[in-house]
């Protein structure tokens, strides 16, 4: 199964019909309505989209047809407690990312951005291991972007004294205890809440 998020939308990309699903697309449909299956969408409402079919795959490449290619990276920090650096982003509680420059590799991006993002200095954060990526569309100008970001765990010292970057709409960096998530999942993303569900996840290998 494949996630793509608008805002707080889900478009799920699955081989598999769940029940009682409102609105359920195959592949002949989505070749057929293209963008248009989105295009309706109220960016601040939930609601999930289904797309099945025998390889889901198949039908996230087609999707992503539609769409300008966006990349980026970002980061999942915690500290020597296991707090997460969460950071306030246009009224809105996220992860530090951004878009990849050129000649950039995923890590790289992702160091520079969680480093401009939260005032860490670059050689004070290491990369832990890749954790997961992440599927988001949207609209700018007169087209449609996909971006596809690519997130790490990391770790920074115990004591890192942060700044945002408040030229990017960042008004707040907090170290949250793992406990405590589950307060800032009110104001958060779909997408967000998904990417700290998979580093809890029993399964997630350190």
């Amino acid at each position: 199964m494949y996630k793509v998020y608008f805002n707080h939308n889900v478009i799920e990309f699955t081989n598999e019909r769940p029940k009682d699903a409102p609105l359920v697309f195959n592949k002949m449909l989505l070749q057929q309505l293209g963008l248009n299956i989105v295009k309706t969408l109220n960016p601040d409402e939930n609601v999930v989209i289904y797309i099945v079919d025998e390889h889901p795959e198949e039908c996230l490449s087609i999707f992503k047809k539609l769409f300008s290619p966006v990349t980026a990276a970002g980061g999942l920090v915690r500290n020597q407690k296991e707090d997460i650096l969460m950071i306030y982003r246009n009224e809105i509680w996220d992860l530090p990312k951004g878009k990849t420059e050129s000649g950039e590799s995923d890590e790289e991006t992702a160091l520079r951005e969680v480093s401009e993002e939260c005032g860490i200095p670059q050689d004070h954060l290491s990369i832990i291991r890749f954790l997961d990526y992440s599927y988001h569309i949207y609209p700018q100008d007169d087209k449609w972007l996909f971006k596809t970001t690519s997130w790490y765990v990391m770790s920074a010292t115990e004591d890192e004294p942060l700044t945002p970057q408040t030229e990017e709409g960042i008004s707040e960096l907090r170290w949250v205890a793992l406990p405590q998530l589950k307060d800032y999942v009110p104001i958060a993303y779909p997408l967000i809440i998904n990417l700290i569900m998979t580093y809890l996840s029993p399964s997630a290998s350190e």
